[in-house]
């Protein structure tokens, strides 16, 4: 039978194109379905493959779609790496604070807000401008959570001092219970027990005394008062708890101070523990408190109208070890007593649920201090070492 084709159609989509991929078989070009041409029905058959074309445009969306992705989360890894980098690179270059720590610079004192203890101690940065060498250092002032032993602060205290140099740091207990740190001999700080602060009152703490408007050019440190140098070449003695100051180069000896009544009257004086007299300071109006003890390198932690919290050394050699003991303040009988120990103790201070009392262990690598912890009938409650950094 003749053939006679005429506009064949794919019988799936109708359409006209197609390649002829051998006689009479066709394969049509928009929906790839194979058909042939039967010779004696002329009839047009066909193997029926699924339409792809539609999904190939749903892959080549979905490929899109990729695509597009792919290059979002490329261009977001790269500027993460980048970000990363730059904050490793900042890291890397930022000096992380390195502070010296002095064993002999610190105190324990309870916050008057919290009734809770705090360390506090003082660390020296070194900083290095053009010059290589040290030129200055920062000084900062460490708050350590007494309980814990985490440092809880850190602040700026002096952001320029002379590299060079000891460091000189005394403190001052007054008799209303302030503390107050001299730097340097020259420079007066306050501490603030509510806030954990140092405040500079060099020039505010003097503002009622127009004789030390010219300055002061040195600071010392005793039991009852404050004994300044003024610049003007005259000598004071100081009481900060009542803002008393003598008259300029008095004697001590003279009573500059008297009629004032001490809440902290208790000293060490050679092998004695005595108590100064009613309205009278310094250790020329005393009595022995405790006569029948005898004391040896005798230091008086931390007092008040129940307690006085002492060491003193089993034997007159510094070597020795050191007893820790509380005594009553009004009967002078011993309430309670720790074991002896080869270490030196630096201060106490009294807490809301007993004492905290700093300590110097013997020397150990990276052991900045200790903290003893005890009950108010002395039981240790707890006993640690603050690391340096």
């Amino acid at each position: 039978m003749a053939k006679n084709i005429k506009a064949i159609k794919c019988p799936n989509c109708g359409s006209v194109k197609k390649t002829e991929i051998k006689p009479d078989y066709f394969i049509c070009q928009n929906c790839d379905t194979e058909y042939f041409l039967d010779n004696d029905d002329i009839n047009i058959n066909y193997n029926q493959t699924p339409n792809v074309e539609p999904k190939r445009a749903l892959n080549k969306i979905f490929i899109l779609i990729a695509a597009v992705l792919v290059i979002v989360v490329v261009f977001a890894i790269n500027i993460f790496s980048d970000s990363n980098k730059g904050n490793k690179s900042a890291v890397l270059t930022k000096k992380v604070p390195i502070y010296r720590f002095d064993s002999s610079y610190k105190l324990v004192y309870s916050n008057s807000k919290s009734g809770q203890p705090f360390l506090l101690r003082f660390g020296n940065e070194d900083v290095y401008e053009k010059n290589p060498d040290i030129e200055y250092k920062k000084v900062h002032a460490v708050y350590t959570d007494a309980l814990t032993g985490k440092d809880s602060k850190v602040e700026l205290m002096l952001p320029h001092q002379p590299a060079l140099g000891s460091t000189n740091i005394d403190f001052y207990y007054a008799d209303n219970g302030d503390i107050y740190l001299i730097y340097g001999k020259n420079k007066l700080f306050k501490l603030n027990r509510e806030n954990n602060h140092l405040d500079d009152v060099t020039i505010s703490q003097f503002k009622n005394h127009q004789d030390l408007n010219l300055g002061i050019t040195e600071f010392s440190a005793y039991d009852d008062y404050l004994s300044i140098l003024a610049n003007d070449g005259n000598k004071y003695y100081y009481m900060p708890s009542y803002d008393i100051l003598s008259e300029p180069n008095m004697n001590i000896s003279e009573n500059a101070l008297s009629g004032v009544i001490l809440k902290k009257p208790f000293r060490s004086h050679r092998t004695e523990l005595v108590k100064n007299k009613l309205g009278t300071i310094g250790y020329y109006n005393t009595e022995n408190f405790t006569p029948d003890r005898k004391y040896f390198n005798l230091k008086i932690l931390y007092q008040d109208s129940s307690n006085i919290i002492i060491c003193t050394s089993t034997n007159p050699s510094y070597d020795s070890p050191y007893l820790l003991q509380n005594i009553d303040a009004k009967s002078g009988k011993i309430i309670w007593s720790q074991p002896s120990r080869k270490i030196y103790y630096t201060n106490a201070t009294k807490f809301s649920n007993g004492f905290a009392i700093a300590y110097t262990p013997a020397p150990e690598f990276k052991v900045f201090g200790a903290i003893l912890i005890t009950s108010p009938d002395g039981k240790v409650i707890k006993d640690y070492n603050i690391l340096t950094p």
